[in-house]
């Protein structure tokens, strides 16, 4: 009966020690390695940005910027928005809205591509165009996806000649995008 019973106290432990390995893993507001939180706590999803970007105190909007050189301006910026539609849309109606705006709105704005991707686990698309503002060419990157009605749009804004400069940086922020 003893031997039975340190059988089963030692199999108790035993799984004690594996739910506490379990439970320890990390947390979705753990940010990634060499990354920082970007999004406030009463947000329904998490966004990261990397260490060497600024986040945007100054405002409740889920934004960031990198700057480099001595005049300070940003480089590139990224903002993460939310939008519910009053009618009915999936991806390709939301932009179709969006795209006449931006026609009407930018100077010379062209659509370059748009492509498949995936965040969150959700089916997304990126949207890439350029607009002049000001006498300088920016290009965009805008990535869209829906959960529970919900339409979030990724912003990521460069000027066009430091673009691809931070791109790679878009990439790990779409990467480590979850909802709570």
């Amino acid at each position: 009966m003893k031997n039975i019973l340190r059988r089963f106290g030692a199999i108790a432990i035993l799984l004690l020690l594996l739910l506490s390995a379990v439970s320890c893993s990390s947390s979705p507001l753990d940010p990634p390695e060499g990354m920082q939180l970007c999004s406030k706590d009463t947000l329904e999803y998490v966004f990261f940005v990397p260490n060497s970007w600024s986040v945007n105190a100054k405002t409740d909007a889920t934004s960031a910027f990198i700057s480099l050189g001595s005049d300070n301006k940003p480089m590139a910026s990224v903002s993460v928005t939310s939008y519910a539609s009053e009618i009915e849309l999936d991806l390709d109606g939301y932009w179709d809205i969006c795209e006449d705006e931006y026609r009407k709105e930018f100077k010379n704005f062209t659509l370059i591509a748009e492509a498949a991707t995936i965040v969150a686990g959700k089916n997304a698309k990126d949207f890439i165009y350029t607009a002049d503002f000001s006498g300088v060419t920016y290009k965009f990157s805008q990535t869209v996806f829906i959960d529970r009605g919900m339409f979030y749009i990724i912003t990521y804004t460069a000027r066009l000649d430091s673009y691809d400069t931070f791109h790679a940086d878009l990439e790990a922020m779409k990467s480590a995008f979850t909802f709570r």
